[in-house]
């Protein structure tokens, strides 16, 4: 007999989507950088093959513009009974820029609290995380990322906002939109990712 029996622990990967219904980015621009930061609600892009997750800020025209994705994912399916260490949330960027690289040209992953996870509407822009300094689930420094798969660990609070009995409900942020700092003028810091809804 063994009197220390060793314990095999396995470990179950598995992978969850974002619902085509419920994912995409909402949009505010005007002149007045905390007007738009701190509006109520913005345009919806919910049915694109991509969502855009980033701040622009235009010398000719003085017009900023800010985007935040929503990305609830069905979660459900995780047993009861299951410890997660550690989870990874991947987006395949189509376009990134990094335009103004002053240590806030980041993405932020945030808990969500939108109205619903198979549809936007306009109030959710100010529903992806609180507006000034969200938690963070999680950050991704854009400073020499390439479009492709790019890969977020999910840090503690990220983690603790899994759901195994519903709806996941993540987003996204760009730095200077978390900070409220705005971005140097002539420059567009974003990733563009492609959504459910690109199959």
């Amino acid at each position: 007999s063994l009197s220390n029996p060793i314990t095999e622990y396995v470990d179950i990967i598995s992978n969850y989507y974002s619902n085509d219904s419920g994912d995409g980015d909402m949009l505010t621009t005007g002149t007045g950088w905390d007007a738009i930061h701190d509006m109520a609600s913005g345009y919806v892009h919910s049915t694109q093959m991509t969502a855009n997750v980033g701040v622009a800020s235009f010398f000719n025209s003085y017009q900023k513009e800010i985007n935040r994705a929503a990305l609830p994912i069905d979660t459900s399916g995780i047993p009861d009974d299951a410890v997660i260490s550690q989870a990874k949330l991947k987006i395949y960027a189509e376009r990134i820029s990094d335009g103004d690289n002053d240590g806030n040209d980041f993405i932020r992953i945030v808990q969500t609290t939108t109205a619903s996870t198979t549809s936007l509407v306009a109030e959710d822009y100010s529903q992806i995380g609180t507006i000034d300094n969200p938690v963070s689930g999680g950050d991704l420094d854009l400073t020499g990322i390439s479009p492709g798969w790019v890969t977020i660990n999910l840090n503690n609070a990220g983690l603790s906002w899994i759901s195994k009995t519903g709806w996941t409900k993540l987003g996204l942020r760009e730095g200077h939109d978390v900070v409220d700092i705005v971005p140097d003028y002539n420059t567009s810091t974003y990733v563009n990712l492609y959504t459910k809804n690109s199959g």
